[in-house]
């Protein structure tokens, strides 16, 4: 089965398209499928270019003659190729960490959707701020800010009767970040202990230095995105002091604790001698619905139409656990963990969210009504 891979660069997260296709490779050599599943890749610069993005996916068609399609980008760059693909009853799987709404949630029939649900997961924390706290400041960089996850974390926050007192949008380069503002802000507000928080790369551990540097003892709890919940968590970004709290709910996390998970996390280390993280347990799972669509498919010619419906795709056993098909947007859904850290200790799941109470919640968020104009990067999340 040749499959055609479109591949983002990130000048942040460099290794974005290297640790996605390794996860991808790992779990097709761990599962010895190397010789049936072709994977063939190609490059789309930062996934904005819709031009770019269309003639790499013509020459994977025309001349590598490709079964199906991944992309790893986002919406609404993604689109450029619906009416290629439905044309030519091609199948097309979305890959990324899930940061934006989609121009319209309703399934197209030949795209299948296997992402983070970032957006998803800070709608959810949100919402627990709310329960928590009155009051809350958020914090975003220039870059991250304009993403849907900003969006979702606010307004799931609101919509619980949650005030946001402050906005911080900080510079995205760490030699501009300056937190003076925040920090003037939380010294006024003696009361208000709630940061919701999005931020990634160089700017997790800028942000920590500044505000340990500037806060002294005061207790603070950082409601997380998901990347800034994982990235708060590696070695390099961690703050000695306890004063801040940081939780938030996340797709996936490294110390799950099933065989799949453990699979991919062992295999990513031996093989690559670098730490698991999300691009490339997005590589494995996505390597678990090739291996699906490969035995659906029994060799022959694949329908999209057809086999996008396949009930062997409505539910896999993935590493980020059980992987459920939505079935009115054809995104796949996983169960959620709540994590809790002080960072100087390992993170802990303190509950778990079941794919019943997920999906309640993403229905909730897709059904949101959005007032007032928006706007968004073009490039998918972290791809930057």
């Amino acid at each position: 089965m040749k499959t055609g891979i479109l591949l983002p660069r990130s000048s942040t997260h460099p290794l974005i398209s290297y640790n996605f296709m390794d996860g991808l490779s790992i779990f097709l050599k761990f599962h010895q499928l190397t010789n049936d599943i072709d994977c063939i890749p190609a490059y789309i610069g930062f996934g904005t270019d819709p031009v770019l993005i269309q003639q790499e996916t013509e020459r994977l068609i025309l001349e590598h003659r490709v079964d199906l399609i991944v992309i790893f980008a986002d919406y609404p760059v993604v689109e450029c190729l619906f009416p290629l693909i439905n044309s030519l009853n091609k199948l097309m799987i979305v890959v990324n960490h899930g940061a934006k709404y989609p121009s319209s949630w309703a399934a197209q029939p030949n795209v299948i959707h296997h992402s983070l649900n970032n957006v998803s997961n800070c709608w959810l924390t949100g919402k627990k701020a709310a329960k928590e706290n009155q009051t809350a400041v958020v914090v975003n960089s220039f870059y991250d800010g304009g993403y849907s996850i900003s969006h979702a974390i606010s307004a799931s926050f609101m919509s619980q009767s949650g005030q946001i007192l402050f906005n911080f949008v900080g510079h995205q380069k760490k030699e501009e970040f300056n937190t003076s503002s925040l920090i003037s802000f939380l010294k006024t507000e003696q009361k208000t202990e709630a940061l919701l928080g999005i931020l990634s790369g160089e700017l997790v551990p800028e942000f920590y230095h500044q505000l340990r540097e500037q806060i002294g003892n005061r207790k603070l709890k950082l409601y997380a995105g998901p990347v800034l919940l994982e990235e708060s968590q590696t070695e390099e970004n961690l703050n000695p002091t306890e004063n801040i709290e940081v939780c938030g709910y996340t797709t996936w996390f490294k110390e799950l604790d099933n065989e799949e998970n453990i699979a991919y996390c062992n295999s990513f280390k031996n093989d690559t001698g670098r730490e698991p993280d999300s691009f490339g347990v997005l590589g494995w799972d996505t390597g678990l619905i090739l291996k699906t669509i490969l035995k659906i498919s029994e060799g022959k010619l694949i329908d999209a139409k057809v086999i996008s419906k396949h009930q062997d795709l409505q539910l896999l056993q993935g590493a980020k656990g059980e992987i459920r098909m939505h079935a009115y947007s054809q995104h796949y859904i996983s169960p959620v963990h709540y994590l809790h850290s002080k960072l100087n200790n390992d993170s802990s799941s303190l509950h778990r969210l079941s794919l019943e109470v997920v999906e309640e919640s993403f229905n909730e968020l897709i059904n949101f009504e959005i007032q007032g104009p928006s706007s968004q990067w073009l490039n998918t999340y972290l791809c930057s």
